[in-house]
Parts: structure tokens; C-alpha cells; sequence
């Protein structure tokens, strides 16, 4: 990854020394892009933490005794039990070790960077199943991602499809098509929800203009011709007028499935050449359907855009936000990883998080806590 500005680094540095401290105070100096302040209450979670696994350590240090003295299955089964909770438990304190409170500064970002001095960013979008995981959703996802207020010749999109499915790379020809107008009306409304179902579909007026009727009856078209491609469970040649596109559903020969295939890597929508239709630049968008090699779209990338950044997202979600507020910790750092947590929709009973997947939030928290 290249190394960020002069002014960058100078403002990390600063923002570093300054952790803690009034961000006014800071931003009259030199304005930080962020802050990080730790959490008061961190001593005392410390205390508990040792002297809850003291009690722990006593406790299996008597079974382990126990079973050294007397075994017997009664004892052995104890002291897994005991080994097992244990694990539970110190997944569960990794996040209260050292708690912080950490502050982005969105409006300081003009002052330390050009937008010519971004870095690169690569997004991921992964999908298996088009019956499961509609097509329509994950064009809603790609829509939002290309939105972003962020430089479109820095900015790429890769859609890794498992599946390997001819209606999702239809879906994202489709949604290639109707970027050129959904991205421009974003920018030009300044758009909040740029994911044109929630938009449309959020049960507000956004039609306030004739230039919405237009943008929602293109969709509403892209949206049936997806469904009616879905529905149908294939892709007819008479869809497809885009000699280059009609060559890449070719690569569906019998023989193929999701489970034993060749990879297929589509240039959707390419840079330096696409425009939307006020002649403005597109973001690149990349299909992929890889063999059953982890590293593919990985590989693919370092070939094609080698971002030093990168954005993994599933196929359903979409940003409520058009601000950049996670580059103002990856512009002035070296190496680093950001979890953002996702706010989640129409949940059910039987759709909550289980404490399993707490747990596994909570040890990647606790990485995170440690950069």
C-alpha cells in the first residue's frame, strides 16, 4: 500500500499525540481526521476481568486435581465443561479490556486530502444462490456501492457469484444499463438511500420532480425483466443485444454447474471507457464466477485494480450513508482493518443473533481494539 500525503501522515501523527483531547482545541492546531479516546470504565473491567479468571483458573486447577487423584467420567466431564465455558467466557471479555470512544472528523477531510490523493478502493459483493439471494437485491446492493460519494476512477466493484449463475451476470448487465442514469440523479438530488428499492420503496414521496417519474419507470423495467429472467431460470438469447455480453453467457455450456465449472471474469462496466449520461466517468464493475478457490477474487483484483483498500459486503445490504467517515481511518494509516456492524432489517425471532455469533463479533472487536 502507498504511503499516504505528507499532510496525512502529519495530521495522524498529531491526531495520535492528541488522543483524548478537545477536538475543537485539536482542529484549530491542525484538524485530525479522527480521534481516539479510551474508555474511562477500562481499569475497572481490567480488575474484574483478572479476578473473575483467577476464580476460573482455582476452579479448574480443583478438577483437574480431582481427576489426577480419583478419575473417574463424572470429573472428566466437569472439567471440559468447566474448559469449554471458560473459552466462552474470555471471548466474551475481549471487548471490555479496553473499550474507546473514537470520533471522525467528516469536514476536515478537504483540508488534509485532495480527492486526487484518495487511495484506491475495492469492493467485494458475494452471492451463491439467485433463488435465495434474488438477483434484484444484489443489483440493489451494486447500485448503492457505485453511488458512493467517492472518486469513480478509484472506485471498483467485484461481484463474486458462487453460484455461478447466468441470471445474476443478466441482473448486473442490467444494472450496468441503469447506473448510467441512477448514479447522476443520485448526485445531482444528493440522494440519501442509494439503493433504488429502499428508495422508491421507503414509503415516502421522492417523486418530487418529473426527472423521478422517469428514474423509477426505468427501474420498475430493469426490476420485471430480472424477475421475468429469474422466474423463467434462464437467460434467451434474444435478451442479450451486446456482441461481448452474448460471448460471455456462450461460457455455459452443458456440463456446467455451480459445483464444477470454469472461471468466468466479466468487465461489466470499465472506467476509462463507460460514461453516464451526463459524460461523467462510471465506476468499474466486474463480475465474477470462480472455480472453488478461495483466493480468486483476490487474485483477480490485484491483477485488474489492486486497491490497497477493500470493502466486503453480502449480497443483501446497502449504506445509509454517502459520507466517507471510514477513510478517515484508513487514509492515515499504514495497515489496518474496520469492522462496521450492520443494522438489520425486518428481523424475526428465529432470525436473532445467536450468542455463538456475539462471540465471534466480540474476538474480531478485540482484534480491532489492538490496531
Amino acid at each position: 500500500m502507498p504511503p499516504p500525503p505528507t499532510n496525512v501522515r502529519q495530521n495522524s501523527q498529531l491526531s495520535s499525540q492528541t488522543q483524548g483531547q478537545n477536538p475543537t482545541k485539536t482542529t484549530m492546531i491542525n484538524p485530525p481526521l479522527n480521534t481516539r479516546k479510551p474508555a474511562s470504565i477500562r481499569w475497572f473491567n481490567r480488575v474484574y476481568t483478572l479476578v473473575y479468571a483467577i476464580a476460573i483458573f482455582a476452579l479448574v486447577f480443583h478438577h483437574s486435581r480431582n481427576l489426577i487423584s480419583s478419575p473417574s467420567l463424572t470429573t472428566a466431564v466437569l472439567l471440559i465443561a468447566d474448559l469449554v465455558l471458560a473459552w466462552l467466557w474470555a471471548t466474551w471479555q475481549a471487548l471490555n479490556l479496553n473499550p474507546v470512544h473514537r470520533q471522525v472528523f467528516p469536514e476536515n477531510l478537504p483540508k488534509v486530502a485532495t480527492e486526487s490523493e484518495y487511495p484506491e478502493l475495492d469492493v467485494f459483493i458475494c452471492t451463491t444462490d439467485p433463488f435465495r439471494e434474488p438477483p434484484v437485491r444484489v443489483v440493489n446492493t451494486v447500485l448503492s456501492v457505485m453511488a458512493y460519494e467517492y472518486p469513480a476512477e478509484k472506485l471498483s466493484v467485484y461481484v463474486s457469484d458462487d453460484g455461478g449463475s447466468q441470471l445474476t451476470l443478466f441482473a448486473l448487465m442490467e444494472g450496468a444499463k441503469f447506473a448510467k442514469h441512477w448514479l447522476p440523479y443520485c448526485k445531482k438530488y444528493n440522494i440519501l438511500d442509494r439503493s433504488p428499492e429502499v428508495y422508491f420503496g421507503n414509503g415516502k414521496d421522492p417523486l418530487l420532480m418529473q426527472e423521478g417519474y422517469e428514474i423509477k419507470a426505468m427501474y420498475e423495467s430493469m426490476k420485471a425483466r430480472i424477475e421475468r429472467v429469474v422466474e423463467r431460470g434462464t437467460v434467451s438469447p434474444d435478451q442479450i443485444t451486446n456482441e461481448r455480453w452474448i460471448k460471455a453467457f456462450n461460457k455455459w455450456v452443458p456440463g456446467f454447474t455451480p459445483q464444477n465449472h470454469p472461471s468466468i471474469v466479466e468487465v461489466l462496466l470499465e472506467n476509462v471507457e463507460d460514461k453516464d449520461i451526463i459524460d461523467n466517468s462510471l465506476p468499474n464493475l466486474i463480475y465474477i464466477s470462480r472455480e472453488k478457490d478461495e483466493a480468486t477474487q483476490i487474485r483477480v483484483s490485484g491483477v485488474l485494480t489492486n486497491a490497497p483498500i477493500v470493502l466486503v459486503l453480502d449480497c443483501d445490504t446497502y449504506s445509509t450513508t454517502r459520507k466517507r467517515h471510514s477513510m478517515h481511518y484508513a487514509i492515515t494509516w499504514i495497515l489496518m482493518w474496520i469492522q462496521i456492524l450492520h443494522l438489520f432489517n425486518f428481523l424475526n425471532a428465529s432470525m436473532t443473533s445467536t450468542k455463538t455469533t456475539l462471540m465471534v463479533r466480540n474476538i474480531c472487536l478485540w482484534f480491532e481494539q489492538l490496531l
